[in-house]
Order: structure tokens, then C-alpha cells, then sequence
């Protein structure tokens, strides 16, 4: 994280505006030397790392969301494996819904043995 805000500090030329908060001063003071050692400004600094943070809250949600979807998926593929195979034992393999069932069966094993 600090090495991706430290790049995005040094590129920092965007419109800013006040914003106010109080820390203790000796994180202040230790703050200020890391941006000084790496030629940054503390604001350049604090509005990248706010925006690492941002991106990561994205990422991880996003993920959350990829990998809620995977756990939706198995369980669609489940239920399909179960109608199909219930149809299978009634003989029912010569209707259109047989048909759709295995296709869809069918696409969602492929995605979830690629995943």
C-alpha cells in the first residue's frame, strides 16, 4: 500500500480542498519525516493513501461480490444436476426442458472448472 501511494504522491496535481482532522503528534511528526524522506508532501500523501485505501475497499468488495457469485453458481449447478438427473430416472431425456437443463448445466460446469 505504501508503495503505491508513495508513486501516487509524486504524480499528485489535482484541485484539492480543506479537510481538518487531529492527530497525535508524534505520528504527525514521524509522518512528516517519511514524506520528506521520499520528497513528497504530507497532503500529496495523505490524499494518495486515501485513495489506495478507496481502490483496496473496491478490490475487496469486489472480490467478496466475484466470489458470492462462484457460491451462487455451484448451487444453480446443484439444483441442475439434480433436475437432470431426476428427469434421467423418469426417461425423460426426449423433452425440451431436458435439453436446456444439460446445456445450461453444461456452460456453468465449464465457467466453474475455468474458475
Amino acid at each position: 500500500m505504501l508503495e503505491k501511494a508513495l508513486k501516487k504522491a509524486k504524480k499528485d496535481e489535482v484541485t484539492k480542498v480543506p479537510i481538518n482532522f487531529q492527530a497525535p503528534i508524534d505520528l504527525k511528526e514521524d509522518f512528516e519525516k517519511m514524506c520528506k524522506s521520499h520528497k513528497v508532501s504530507v497532503t500529496s500523501m495523505l490524499i494518495s493513501l486515501m485513495e489506495v485505501a478507496l481502490e483496496e475497499f473496491e478490490e475487496y468488495h469486489t472480490n467478496m461480490l466475484i466470489d458470492g457469485d462462484i457460491e451462487v453458481m455451484k448451487a444453480k449447478a446443484r439444483v441442475l444436476r439434480n433436475k437432470v438427473e431426476q428427469m434421467e430416472d423418469a426417461g425423460a431425456e426426449d423433452i425440451p426442458e431436458y435439453a436446456e437443463a444439460r446445456l445450461e448445466l453444461a456452460k456453468l460446469d465449464q465457467i466453474l472448472t475455468k474458475l
